[in-house]
C-alpha cells in the first residue's frame, strides 16, 4: 500500500494488485480480503492525519460491490478513499470507498477505532499491572 494524498478530512491508499492476490486463479478475481485490509488501513491512517497516536481497530465493516480482476500482463491499481466522519475522546469512525482505474466502486467500509490512551497502555505494560504476553 502507498499513500497517495493525505490531509486533516482524510487520505487515498493506492495498492498495486499482484497475481498473489487472486482468489482463484481461474476467475482472476482479487481476494476480498485485499478489499478489507485496504478499508481498515486507510481508514485508520485517515483519522491519524488527523489525530495522532495509535488506533486499534474495534469493528470493520466491508461491503462489496464489484470484483476487480486482476491481467497478470498489466499493472492495474486500486484506491481507497477514506474520510473521518468523527473522532471523540476514545474512539474514533472513519469511512472509505474502494475504487478502480475507471472510477467504479468496488468496495466501501468503515473502520472504528479505540484510540490509544494512558489506561489502554496500562493495561497493555506487564509492568503496571497488565497482562500483555512479551
Amino acid at each position: 500500500m502507498q499513500a497517495e494524498s493525505i490531509d486533516p478530512n482524510g487520505m487515498t491508499m493506492r495498492i498495486t494488485l499482484r497475481p498473489e492476490m487472486m482468489s482463484n486463479p481461474v476467475t482472476r478475481v482479487v481476494h476480498g480480503g485485499i478489499y478489507a485490509a485496504l478499508i481498515d488501513s486507510t481508514t485508520s491512517c485517515a483519522i491519524l492525519a488527523r489525530y495522532p497516536g495509535n488506533n486499534l481497530t474495534i469493528d470493520l465493516r466491508v461491503d462489496y460491490h464489484r470484483p476487480a480482476f486482476i491481467d497478470p500482463d498489466k499493472v492495474t491499481y486500486i484506491r481507497a478513499i477514506g474520510t473521518v466522519v468523527r473522532v471523540g475522546r476514545t474512539v474514533g469512525t472513519a469511512d472509505a470507498r474502494v475504487i478502480d482505474g475507471e472510477g467504479n466502486l468496488l468496495a466501501s467500509g468503515r473502520g472504528v477505532f479505540m484510540r490509544e490512551n494512558k489506561s489502554i497502555r496500562a493495561a497493555a505494560d506487564p509492568h503496571r499491572g497488565g497482562d500483555a504476553v512479551t
